[in-house]
């Protein structure tokens, strides 16, 4: 007998999917131990890329983020990497508002409600310049 789907099982708010969202990008980078880094998902090295318009064109102009899993590929002592949704003068905001992917360590996965309408997230390495993967999720609404 095949297992219900989570759509069957889910209390609260009923999930439209059972994935995070409709349309996926995976990246590999390089993380960086000065400033938060940005990452727009409205811009051409995300939506606008060629995996990613193949999936929706109009990603880059109305793409919103839904969930971001960040790897943290190192194995360097002190090459941990923080995540944040909020980054105001140079740092979260509030400034313990992150996330940490420790090396070696499992993915750290962040879901958006679609409500808040999130096109940005930042990241920072404690030190050096971790290999990060990122695997970010995002939905197209319709135009207005």
């Amino acid at each position: 007998m095949p297992l219900p789907s989570l759509a069957v099982l889910w209390r609260g708010h009923s999930p439209v999917t059972d994935e995070p969202s409709a349309y996926r990008i995976l990246r590999v980078v390089s993380g960086t131990s000065g400033a938060w880094e940005e990452f727009d998902l409205r811009t051409v090295a995300y939506a606008g890329a060629a995996d990613a318009l193949a999936q929706d064109p109009n990603g880059v102009a109305r793409g919103i983020l839904r969930m971001v899993a960040v790897l943290n590929m190192s194995a360097t002592a002190g090459e941990d990497v923080r995540l944040s949704l909020a980054v105001t003068g140079g740092a979260p905001d509030p400034v313990n508002a992150y996330n940490v992917a420790m090396i070696n360590g499992p993915s750290v996965e962040l879901r958006v409600p679609g409500r808040q309408g999130i096109t940005k997230f930042w990241m920072k390495a404690d030190a050096g310049t971790p290999s990060v993967q990122l695997e970010v999720w995002y939905d197209v609404p319709p135009a207005a």
